[in-house]
């Protein structure tokens, strides 16, 4: 066999191994579920996730030995006023704003990337998640709700 032979094949199986290690990696499914106007439900489940922010952000502040990753998801305006609901992980919390990067690559936003820097005020969250190291979720309130709707 040739010597680019060679490299062309290992380099295709780097990047097969590259991509499974990544999608391994991933602590939820990519899902996008389109919704219009919020349901009463799904409406309940974000009035929900702001009434224990308090709480997510003590625990942020001072987590426990168990906890692995924090999120939260906001709602943003992109292309057209369509809105989008985008995770942001790497969070800080100081004077009632999170600082963070997005934790997936927006749909309705040009320009941003995943792992772009945002900040995020307390009052525009959705939903908060907390992941513990043995793979279970805390919070994660509209997840019941749209699972419903897939």
């Amino acid at each position: 066999m040739s010597r680019l032979f060679i490299i062309a094949l290992v380099a295709i199986v780097l990047a097969f191994v590259g991509i499974q290690v990544g999608l391994m990696m991933r602590s939820e499914p990519v899902s996008i579920i389109q919704v219009n106007q919020p349901t009463p439900e799904l409406q309940r489940a974000i009035d929900k996730a702001r009434a224990a922010l308090p709480d997510f952000v003590v625990r942020l502040q001072t987590p426990k030995a168990t906890d692995k990753a924090f999120a939260i998801q906001t709602r943003v305006i992109g292309v057209n006023g369509q809105a989008e609901h985008i995770w942001i992980n790497n969070l800080k919390f100081k004077d009632g704003r999170f600082s963070g990067t997005l934790a997936e690559q927006p749909l309705l936003l040009p320009g941003k990337r995943k792992g772009m820097p945002i900040n995020v005020r307390e009052r525009d969250i959705s939903d908060w998640a907390i992941l513990h190291a043995d793979g279970t979720k805390e919070g994660n309130f509209a997840e019941a709700t749209l699972a419903g709707r897939r």
